[in-house]
C-alpha cells in the first residue's frame, strides 16, 4: 500500500466515521485491541490502519459521543489481538502520515513517562520530534519515540497540498 492509497483510506475512514457517528453508535466489524506496554491500558481500535511504526484507529471505548482517532507507536504496544486473521502492513511511517495529513490539527499527546496529557496544535515535525504550540503560545517538542499515543482531537480542514 502506498501512502497516497493509505492517505485516502484513512479519509474514507473519517468520512464513514462522522457519519456514524451522528447515528446509532454502531462499532465497526472490524477490531483491533491494542495492548500498551506494562499493560497499563488497552484500546479498541476501528478501521485500524497498520503502518510500519505505529497503529492507528478509531477508539471505540473513546468517552464522548465522537469517535477520536488514535495513533499509537508501535514502540508503546505490548500486543494486539483482533478479529480478523491476517495483519496487513502499510508501507507508511508515522512521520509521513503525521506530515502529510496531521499538520496544523489539534492534538493530544501523552507519554511513555505517564506524564499528563499536552493538547496544542501540531505546528512541524522535525527530523524525529513533533512541535505543538499550546494554548498558551508556548512551543513544545516531544520525540515520536516518546510517544504513548496521539489523539486527533479536532482535524485541520486546509486543503493545501
Amino acid at each position: 500500500m502506498d501512502i497516497d492509497s493509505a492517505i485516502e483510506d484513512l479519509e474514507a475512514q473519517a468520512f464513514f466515521a462522522s457519519i456514524s457517528s451522528r447515528q446509532t453508535q454502531q462499532p465497526a466489524k472490524v477490531i483491533l485491541q491494542v495492548n500498551l506496554i506494562a499493560r497499563d491500558q488497552t484500546f479498541f481500535l476501528s478501521w485500524p490502519l497498520i503502518g510500519k511504526d505505529f497503529v492507528a484507529g478509531f477508539d471505540t471505548k473513546a468517552s464522548g459521543n465522537k469517535p477520536v482517532w488514535l495513533l499509537i507507536p508501535i514502540t508503546a504496544v505490548e500486543s494486539m489481538n483482533s478479529n480478523f486473521a491476517d495483519i496487513q502492513v502499510a508501507e507508511l511511517f508515522a512521520r509521513d502520515l503525521l506530515q502529510s495529513r496531521i499538520i496544523g490539527s489539534k492534538i493530544a499527546i501523552r507519554t511513555l513517562n505517564n506524564e499528563a496529557a499536552i493538547s496544542g496544535s501540531l505546528i512541524s515535525l522535525q527530523e524525529n520530534y513533533l512541535s505543538l504550540r499550546l494554548p498558551s503560545r508556548q512551543l513544545v517538542h516531544v520525540p515520536i519515540g516518546s510517544l504513548k499515543f496521539l489523539a486527533v482531537e479536532k482535524l485541520n480542514s486546509s486543503t493545501e497540498d
